[in-house]
């Protein structure tokens, strides 16, 4: 039995749920990121072909409002919110968080990108966060690992930002898998995943928990979501396959592609060269390189992670696009 704190409806009440129960999410206080913080994440995480995303990811309801589109749902309404999060770190010791992925074929998984927006920090190289790849079978998560990632330290994530964790080598799956975020419970130290808002997801029991008695179970469920709501989680499996990022010329002058397998960035026929530069996330040029046509430029020398892709032609046309590198 949880013992569950006090909440505020019109009158005081203090409520006692069952092992599987918490707090209903009418009382759940939200954090909904800025327009601009989730727009360019959207642009990495969920347009990418080298990138695996819950189907909700792809609907209306995500697209058309990127302002509202993702959020954090603190567990309380009370500041602060001291219970802790439903898609992270939080008061009922919940190990980890994960995103169930249906796929028909053979898929080889290198590794994951998470949309984080809680990332407190510690000064502990052992204490922090990493990945899990598990088999889904019997409508449920297995309970043994097919892999895991390394643990990244906490003060090593990327707060309010995409965070890449690899596995040491790429892990083929041939039927549907989880993807799980392992969370810490050392004191002052506390990981959490943007997700959906709830009425944007995918189906009622693709998003899910480890509980602290390692038994799983939806977040659906365990939260008390009435029918009509849910989440999915900002979880996105980096696959690795022959696939080739294009830049529509509708939209973009500069004809250039990323071929994602190898790490080079190829031009088609232009019309004057291009100035071409990557840009990690904290603003420092990488690279910085003229190209012509037809020509490729290899960036496979970079670490794993997000970049921005910057191209000028001699009109001062330009794009900018983020892109996912990885070995």
């Amino acid at each position: 039995m949880k013992k569950l704190r006090l909440l505020i409806f019109c009158v005081l009440t203090v409520s006692l749920h069952a092992q599987n129960g918490k707090f209903c999410p009418a009382s759940f206080a939200e954090f909904n990121a800025t327009q601009q913080s989730v727009y360019s994440q959207k642009n990495t995480a969920s347009f990418q072909t080298d990138t695996l995303k819950p189907a909700s990811f792809s609907l209306a309801c995500y697209t058309t409002n990127p302002s509202s589109a993702l959020v954090l749902y603190y567990a309380d309404v009370k500041v602060p919110h001291d219970s802790g999060y439903v898609s992270g770190t939080n008061i009922y010791g919940d190990l980890e968080k994960a995103q169930h992925y249906l796929v028909s074929s053979s898929t080889t998984i290198t590794g994951c990108a998470v949309l984080l927006k809680r990332a407190n920090s510690s000064t502990s190289f052992t204490i922090g966060t990493k990945v899990k790849l598990y088999n889904y079978s019997g409508g449920v998560p297995s309970t043994s690992v097919i892999a895991s990632t390394n643990l990244i330290p906490q003060y090593q994530l990327n707060n309010n930002g995409l965070t890449i964790f690899t596995f040491s080598a790429p892990i083929v799956i041939t039927g549907n898998f989880v993807m799980s975020v392992v969370l810490p419970n050392n004191a002052g130290d506390t990981t959490a995943i943007y997700s959906t808002k709830t009425s944007c997801n995918s189906s009622a029991s693709e998003s899910w928990e480890k509980a602290i008695n390692n038994v799983w179970g939806s977040i659906h469920n365990n939260w008390n979501f009435s029918t009509v709501q849910n989440i999915d989680l900002a979880i996105f499996p980096l696959i690795k396959g022959s696939f080739i990022t294009g830049f529509p010329t509708q939209y973009y002058s500069i004809p250039i592609l990323f071929d994602s397998e190898n790490s080079i960035l190829k031009t088609q026929l232009l019309t004057s060269p291009l100035t071409v530069s990557v840009i990690d996330l904290s603003g420092n040029i990488r690279i910085n390189h003229k190209m012509g046509s037809n020509d490729d430029l290899e960036i496979n020398t970079l670490p794993n992670g997000v970049y921005v892709l910057q191209a000028v032609d001699l009109k001062n046309n330009f794009f900018i696009k983020k892109i996912v590198v990885f070995h």
